[in-house]
C-alpha cells in the first residue's frame, strides 16, 4: 500500500523532493512506533485570562455602552476621549499555553506490555496525550492479518484454492465435475499455471502485474494490467470478452468432415522421393508400403503437432512454441492462453 500526499495549491508549501510525498507500507515499521510526540498536559489546561479593570469619575453614571471595538461604557455612549468624565472599561487578554509536544510512551512501562491508562473522563480527557497514546497502543497491539493478493500466495496455495480449481475445471470442460483427488487438482493447476514456482512467477505473476491487456470494445476500451483492471472493476468485462473469444475460436476450429484432397504438385513431389528416410510427414508425405505418397489433408491436420514434439528449446520455431518444458504446435496454444487469462481473472475477482 502506498499513500501519496499532495502539495497545497494555495499555500506556500512544497516538498524538497517529490519522493517525500510518498509513504510506502514497506517503509513503515510499527514496531518502532512506541513514543509519539503529543501536546503535554499544560497545553490542555483550562484557558487562563488576564483581566484589567479601568474606571473614571462616577462608575454608576457610565451606563451606556460605547459602539467601538473596545469594551467600555460611558455616561453618553460616546467614544472615550480625554474629556470623558465617567467611564468603566475592561481589558481581557488570554494567557498563552505551551504548544511544544513532548514524547509520550504508548505503554505504562517500556516499549511493550500494558498500554498506558486513558484519561477519558477527566477534563479535556479525549485530547489528553495519555488517551491518544492508549488508543494508538490498543490499535498497535491488534494482530491484524493483511492477506496477500491471491496471485502472490504462490503456486501451492492455488493447488488447494476451490474457486481457481472450479474455474479451471469448467474451462477444461463445461459441466465437468470438480476433481476431489488432491493430485488431480494439482495436475489441473499445473497444466495452466506451470509445474513449479519459478515458472509460475515468470509467467502468471508477470502476466497479472506487468502485461498490459488492451481490449478494443464499445462503448469504451479496456486497457491495463490484470491487477489494475480487477481493482477498477473491469475484470468481469475482460473475463466475458475472453470467454466469448474462446467460444468463437472453438466454433471456428471445429473439425470439418475429412475431404481427401491431394494437390498434384505435392503428389508428384512425394512420388519422386525414393529414399524412405526422406519421406517425412512434415513435408506432407508418408510411406504406404514401399511408396512415398502425399498425406491426405485430414491426416495432415492430425500430424501437425508431431513436427514439434521432441524438439529442443532452440529448435522450437517455425510454427512451434516452447511452453514450460515442451515444444508444442503454437496453434494449439491459442485457446489455452485464453483460458489462462480467464482463469486469472476469476481468481482476481476475490480482491
Amino acid at each position: 500500500m502506498t499513500l501519496t500526499f499532495n502539495e497545497e495549491a494555495t499555500g506556500n508549501c512544497s516538498f524538497d523532493d517529490k519522493a517525500d510525498a510518498t509513504v510506502k507500507e514497506t517503509e513503515v515499521d510499527l514496531t518502532q512506533a512506541t513514543q509519539p510526540k503529543l501536546i503535554n498536559d499544560e497545553g490542555l489546561a483550562t484557558q487562563g485570562l488576564k483581566v484589567v479593570a479601568i474606571a473614571k469619575g462616577t462608575p454608576s453614571s457610565a451606563a451606556t455602552a460605547v459602539n467601538q471595538a473596545y469594551a467600555a461604557c460611558t455616561n453618553s455612549g460616546a467614544p472615550i476621549t480625554s474629556s470623558t468624565t465617567n467611564l468603566i472599561a475592561a481589558e481581557v487578554t488570554p494567557l498563552g499555553r505551551p504548544k511544544t509536544p513532548s514524547t509520550t510512551n504508548l505503554y505504562a512501562s517500556g516499549t511493550a506490555g500494558t498500554c498506558k491508562e486513558t484519561k477519558i473522563g477527566t477534563e479535556w480527557g479525549e485530547l489528553h496525550a495519555d488517551s491518544i497514546a492508549n488508543a494508538l497502543c490498543e490499535v498497535r497491539e491488534q494482530q491484524l492479518s493483511i492477506p496477500q493478493p491471491l496471485h502472490k500466495q504462490g503456486l501451492t496455495a492455488l493447488e488447494t484454492n476451490a474457486d481457481i480449481i472450479s474455474a479451471l475445471t469448467q474451462l477444461t470442460g463445461p459441466g465437468k465435475d470438480v476433481p476431489a483427488d488432491a493430485d488431480a487438482k494439482k495436475t489441473l493447476v499445473h497444466t495452466y499455471f506451470g509445474s513449479n514456482q519459478q515458472t509460475y512467477a515468470n509467467t502468471i505473476v508477470k502476466l497479472i502485474e506487468q502485461t498490459s491487456i488492451d481490449i478494443q470494445m464499445k462503448p469504451s476500451n479496456i486497457k491495463g494490467t490484470a491487477i489494475a483492471l480487477a481493482t477498477a472493476g473491469n475484470d468481469v468485462k475482460a473475463l466475458s470478452y475472453y470467454i466469448g473469444r474462446d467460444l468463437d475460436s472453438k466454433e471456428t476450429n471445429k473439425v470439418a468432415p475429412s475431404i481427401h484432397v491431394i494437390s498434384k504438385e505435392l503428389n508428384n513431389k512425394c512420388k519422386a522421393i525414393t529414399d524412405k528416410d526422406k519421406c517425412k510427414t512434415e513435408d506432407g508425405c508418408e510411406l504406404k508400403g514401399d511408396d512415398c505418397v502425399a498425406v491426405e489433408n485430414a491426416k495432415a491436420d492430425e500430424k501437425k503437432d508431431e513436427k514439434c514434439t521432441g524438439k529442443s528449446k532452440e529448435q522450437c520455431k517455425d510454427g512451434c512454441q516452447w511452453e514450460d518444458i515442451n515444444c508444442k504446435d503454437s496453434s494449439f496454444l491459442f485457446n489455452k492462453k485464453l483460458a489462462l487469462n480467464a482463469a486469472t481473472f476469476v481468481g482476481l475477482v476475490e480482491f
